[in-house]
């Protein structure tokens, strides 16, 4: 995105550093949300990376219920590790996604689904509903 690539060596609040010191507001992750290095988010955490999290959360879903099917939103990236990456709609696993995983529309503000924002928390409903019979049926 840049002829010089930022190098950012460190982030804490809603500020990122590079290499020489210069500070960058972060508007691009989740920092938005709870800023780099919460002190109750650091404390909770059990993974090091977005990726071991989700793959932790992952087994531990399928430990608590037997169960494997995973429905996720699409537009939506996971992390880098096998089980995780089968529930990404921007970069597909090699091979395609597995029968195992079920996408339904992620609500959106400017575009709702089924069309109105009244509408739509019974619409996303209607999809997950359609993607737990789907996974029943095929397991």
């Amino acid at each position: 995105m840049y002829r010089q690539p930022v190098h950012i060596v460190r982030g804490e609040g809603v500020w990122l550093w590079d290499a020489s010191g210069k500070r960058y507001l972060d508007c691009y992750n989740n920092v938005p949300h709870v800023g780099h290095c919460h002190p109750r988010v650091v404390q909770a955490i059990m993974a090091c990376t977005g990726s071991e999290a989700n793959d932790i959360a992952l087994r531990m879903a399928r430990a608590a219920t037997g169960a494997t099917g995973v429905i996720a939103t699409d537009n939506t990236y996971h992390g880098n590790t096998t089980a995780v990456s089968a529930l990404s709609v921007r970069r597909p696993p090699i091979g395609g996604h597995p029968g195992h995983v079920r996408f339904v529309p992620a609500p959106d503000s400017l575009n709702p689904v089924g069309g109105t924002r009244e509408g739509q928390a019974q619409a996303v409903a209607v999809n997950v509903e359609r993607a737990i019979q789907e996974l029943k049926a095929a397991w």
